[in-house]
C-alpha cells in the first residue's frame, strides 16, 4: 500500500482505506445488492475510494461513481486499473452531486456517509433532484443521515478514535467535535502515521462542518424533489429506526 498520494502528500484519501477496510463495507454492500436486480445500473454519489462500488462491480453491476475529490478519484481509479472487470464496469465522474449529468437511467442510487456535508437545504435539495432525474421508473435511492436530536458531545481535546497496525507502521485517527447548536457539528480529524519506535512520520488534519436533519425534515426535502420514502431503518442491518437514534437510512423511490 502506498502512503503518499500522487503529489507526495499524506492526505485523507491516502489513509481512508487504512481505517475503513473493505470488510467494514460488507453490511452496506449486502443491503445495496438486495435492493436491485442482477446486472443493474448503479449510481454511487460520493463514491470515495470505491468501498461500495468495487464489491458491487465485482458482482457484475455497472457502477457510475460520482466523486469530486481528486485524491479519492485517484485512489479509486488506481484500484480499478488492475482489474479488467472493474475497468469495464466502473465509470468515474469528477463532478459534484448536484451537477453531474450521466447518460441513461439507473436502477439504484445511493449517497452514504456524505449527506451531512451538505450544509444548506438548498444544496441537499439540489442533490435529491439530480438523483431523482437519473433514476429509472422503478429506481430506488438509499441514503443515510442522523436525527437533529442525536447526542454528539463536545470534546475539548482530541480523543483517539481508531488505531490500525500495518506492517511496521501504526496509523492513528484522532477526533474532536464541537456542537455550536442542535443542527450543526464541527468535526476535526487528525491522522498520524507512526514508526515502530513511536516517532510521528506524517500527520494530516482536516476540519468538517456537518449538518444533522430529522427524519421529518429529510422526508420534506425528498418530497420537494419528487421522491417518496418507502422504508426507514436504524442501520444497514435493517434494525428498526427510532426517533433520536444515531443512525437513519431511508429508501426512497419516485
Amino acid at each position: 500500500m502506498v502512503f503518499r498520494d500522487s503529489d507526495g502528500e499524506f492526505t485523507t484519501a491516502v489513509v481512508y482505506d487504512v481505517f475503513w477496510r473493505p470488510e467494514s463495507a460488507r453490511p452496506a454492500v449486502d443491503l445495496l445488492a438486495s435492493l436491485t436486480r442482477p446486472d443493474a445500473r448503479l449510481l454511487d454519489v460520493g463514491a470515495g475510494t470505491g468501498r461500495f462500488a468495487i464489491p458491487l462491480a465485482r458482482m457484475g453491476h455497472s457502477v457510475h461513481c460520482v466523486e469530486p475529490s481528486a485524491g479519492m478519484r485517484t485512489a479509486l481509479v488506481a484500484k480499478a486499473s488492475h482489474d479488467a472487470q472493474l475497468r469495464e464496469l466502473i465509470t468515474v465522474d469528477p463532478r459534484d452531486a448536484s451537477s453531474f449529468n450521466a447518460d441513461g437511467e439507473f436502477d439504484l442510487a445511493w449517497c452514504l456517509e456524505v449527506l451531512g456535508y451538505f450544509r444548506t437545504d438548498k444544496e441537499l435539495l439540489g442533490v435529491f433532484r439530480n438523483v431523482r432525474g437519473h433514476l429509472s421508473a422503478r429506481g430506488v435511492f438509499l441514503f443515510d443521515g442522523a436525527g437533529a436530536d442525536e447526542a454528539v458531545p463536545d470534546q475539548a481535546d482530541f480523543e483517539l478514535a481508531s488505531e490500525k497496525q500495518l506492517g511496521d507502521d501504526t496509523f492513528r485517527m484522532w477526533t474532536r467535535t464541537v456542537r455550536p447548536d442542535q443542527a450543526h457539528c464541527e468535526l476535526n480529524i487528525r491522522y498520524e502515521r507512526l514508526s515502530r519506535s513511536g516517532a510521528v512520520l506524517a500527520q494530516h488534519e482536516v476540519q468538517y462542518w456537518l449538518r444533522t436533519r430529522s427524519r421529518k425534515h429529510l422526508e420534506e426535502l425528498l418530497g420537494e424533489a419528487g421522491l417518496r420514502v418507502r422504508e426507514a431503518f436504524g442501520d444497514v442491518d435493517r434494525r428498526p429506526f427510532a426517533e433520536g437514534a444515531r443512525g437513519l437510512l431511508l429508501i426512497g423511490h419516485a
